[in-house]
């Protein structure tokens, strides 16, 4: 005679995971892009006669966007890494001096604006890079956190600038550089600055999400001893995107010229922060291994669309610090949380 076991009850049950709604699986960059719409759309019925929804006002957050969507998503490369740069505003006005410089220079010796302008451009990223190489090196060969060698290195570089120029800013961008690039549109709504900053940014999108630069980038931010195990050069990958980001920021320097005619030394001191903060909320993390192009480029957004809805609506634009800094707490805050789920 046969007899059926008696299920044990102290005995585990496998149970299938329950089932997350549709809500609950979409992505940190989904739910900022809803954010930012709603905020937009709510700033343009609440602007007088839909202004905010004008070509002059969205031209405008373009074109305010044009170097800030690079510097998001150079750092969102950096915190991929567990790294991160607190010299970004520092690099880009060394660079904006230099271009200024190098520009005005070869005007004045008789170059046409087009050649002057590409061998300035040329300079100034030059000079990015250059300045990445030496946060590289201090982090890597000097073993410095990145925190405190990019926070000494843009102290440096600003003091050094103000010594300088005197603390006076540098003008004489030709009008035809302005007119005809730093503040020119494409079919009247895209600004041209922007323009290549979108392209700089598809470019990054699929170096990080296709090639296996990215892979090596996550793995370095995931866990750097793992990746030297399997054969990565942990501290090159480190340089390299140092230098990346010194790049950007060379960049960023010559577009702001070339937009305002003039280097704005005072100015660019949030750099930093709002490259950081666009890249977490856009669901990067800020302890490495997790990135989001696209997120960080919506992050980046984000701000903008703040800072430009509140003047339209006769609000002070310092407010937009505030809510940014709220933003960035509460995205950190989550990111925590959701690397102590997949930690347990």
């Amino acid at each position: 005679m046969t007899t059926t076991p008696v299920p044990d009850e102290t005995q585990a049950v496998e149970t299938a995971p329950p089932r997350r709604s549709w809500l609950a699986t979409r992505s940190t960059a989904f739910w900022v892009s809803i954010i930012t719409v709603v905020v937009f759309v709510g700033f343009g019925i609440m602007s007088r006669n839909g202004v905010f929804f004008g070509p002059t006002s969205i031209s405008g957050m373009l074109l305010d966007a044009s170097t800030g969507l690079m510097l998001a998503v150079g750092m969102a490369y950096l915190l991929a890494a567990a790294q991160l740069d607190l010299s970004v505003g520092s690099n880009i006005v060394l660079s904006s001096v230099i271009a200024i410089k190098v520009l005005t220079g070869l005007v004045a010796a008789g170059w046409g604006v087009p050649g002057a302008a590409l061998v300035s451009v040329i300079a100034a990223i030059v000079s990015g890079c250059l300045f990445g190489v030496v946060n590289g090196l201090i982090v890597t060969r000097m073993r410095v956190n990145a925190l405190i060698a990019t926070l000494g290195t843009g102290g440096i570089a600003l003091g050094l600038i103000l010594v300088a120029t005197g603390g006076v800013n540098i003008a004489g961008v030709p009008a035809e550089l302005q007119r005809g690039f730093g503040t020119a549109t494409i079919f009247g709504i895209l600004p041209t600055p922007t323009l290549i900053g979108v392209v700089v940014c598809a470019a990054l999108w699929y170096l990080m999400r296709i090639t296996r630069v990215g892979t090596s980038i996550r793995a370095v931010g995931s866990s750097t001893e793992a990746a030297v195990r399997n054969g990565i050069r942990s501290k090159g990958v480190v340089i390299r995107l140092f230098v990346l980001m010194g790049a950007i920021a060379g960049l960023s320097g010559f577009l702001t010229i070339a937009r305002f005619g003039t280097t704005n030394i005072a100015g660019n001191a949030d750099a930093s922060l709002t490259a950081i903060a666009a890249a977490v909320i856009g669901g990067t993390s800020l302890f490495g291994g997790v990135v989001s192009i696209g997120g960080s480029m919506i992050g980046a957004l984000l701000p903008i669309v703040l800072g430009s809805g509140l003047i339209v609506i006769g609000v002070q634009s310092f407010y937009q610090r505030i809510v940014v800094g709220v933003i960035l707490i509460l995205a950190v805050y989550v990111d925590q949380q959701r690397r102590s789920r997949r930690e347990t």
